[in-house]
């Protein structure tokens, strides 16, 4: 039973669907991406629990093709740097997606900057009474596919205040619309 699933999950052809599936979610990724924000396509695909499986598995397959196809062997080195390329490329994007942090610095031509804003979000709550303040905040995941729902609990005073955000808005555009106030002149001729 447990080499039918060793030889199946260190098969060629498992490592074939992989590679279709990867490119299909990458894919769809993408159009994700530019139809409703980096924010729901890193939380449909690029951090979902399936996809990091999915790389998982594929970079257990390469591993197990070196030995089993012993690709250490003189006569198949391309074949062995190819496959330990790989094996480095997704440790590199592994230890990046999970030590990480993501974020943006703005910097312009000639200037520096020691700024970076973090692509997190966090939902902050706050409350004062007496000048005395208490705040908690709560990092979230939202995306236009999921509950953006999320509630945060504060005690102010032995008093239980409990905030709701109801929903999220992605990719809101603050702008001020123009309006135009017409004035009726009217000219009398005696």
């Amino acid at each position: 039973m447990i080499k039918k699933i060793t030889n199946i999950l260190f098969s060629s052809q498992l490592m074939g669907v992989i590679f279709i599936v990867f490119a299909f979610a990458i894919a769809t990724a993408t159009f994700i991406e530019s139809r409703y924000g980096n924010n729901t396509a890193s939380v449909t695909v690029y951090n979902a629990w399936w996809f990091i499986l999915l790389l998982s598995i594929g970079a257990l397959n390469l591993i197990a093709a070196i030995f089993t196809k012993n690709l250490h062997k003189k006569g198949k080195r391309s074949l062995f740097i190819l496959h330990i390329a790989f094996i480095f490329i997704l440790l590199g994007a592994a230890i990046t997606h999970f030590f990480g942090f993501e974020g943006y610095m703005h910097i312009r031509e000639g200037e520096t900057s020691n700024i970076i804003v973090s692509t997190q979000t966090y939902l902050i709550a706050t409350a004062t009474e007496n000048n005395e303040m208490v705040n908690t905040e709560l990092a979230i995941k939202n995306s236009d596919f999921s509950n953006n729902s999320h509630s945060l609990d504060l005690n102010l005073h032995d008093k239980a205040i409990q905030f709701q955000c109801i929903s999220i808005t992605s990719n809101a555009i603050e702008q001020i619309k123009r309006m135009t106030i017409v004035r009726e002149i009217r000219v009398f001729n005696s």
